[in-house]
């Protein structure tokens, strides 16, 4: 009876491990270049940023939450202003999937009015100073990264340890 407890908790562990195995983040590297796309509006400097700029952020969005909490971190500079994670609307943000399951956009709206923008390549920002428009200004590089595929095999082994124990202590009694 021992014997199927112990093979039974460690079927679940593996399983329940498994599972995790496939669940996913994925990073996002991203450049806004406003000499790559059409400027829809321009006037005064926001934040201090004169075109023609060049400015990189970084993203990460866990996969299949398409809510605006699915954003786990996020950094963009604009001249004066650090976008961080704590300025993200999330009520009003979203991220999309693809059939597959992989990452296909994300639309982000700031808590700060007059700043949005999304992987329809679209940008928006505007403070006391000015404001800035572009549409396909916006490119992103994005990778998937997976819990460890040798996680399976180290709870199996832990597991293999765990029986090897208990008959070794079963053998002694």
């Amino acid at each position: 009876m021992k014997i199927a407890g112990a093979i039974l908790s460690a079927a679940l562990a593996f399983g329940s491990m498994s599972s995790l195995a496939h669940a996913a983040s994925y990073n996002i590297d991203f450049d806004i270049d406003s000499t790559r796309g059409n400027v829809v509006s321009q006037s005064g400097t926001p934040y201090g940023v004169t075109p023609p700029f060049h400015v990189t952020g970084t993203a990460t969005v866990t996969a299949g939450d398409t809510s605006g909490n699915s954003f786990t971190a996020f950094d963009l500079q604009f001249g004066s202003k650090d976008f961080g994670l704590s300025d993200i609307d999330t009520a009003t943000s979203s991220v999309s999937f693809n059939g597959d399951g992989s990452f296909q956009q994300f639309f982000i709206n700031f808590l700060e009015p007059g700043n949005w923008f999304g992987t329809n390549n679209t940008l928006a920002v505007q403070d006391s100073g000015g404001e800035f428009s572009c549409n396909d200004c916006v490119a992103m590089n994005v990778a998937a990264t997976p819990v460890p595929a040798t996680l399976p095999l180290v709870v199996s082994g832990l597991g293999a340890l765990g029986f090897a124990s208990w008959r070794r202590r079963k053998s002694a009694a």
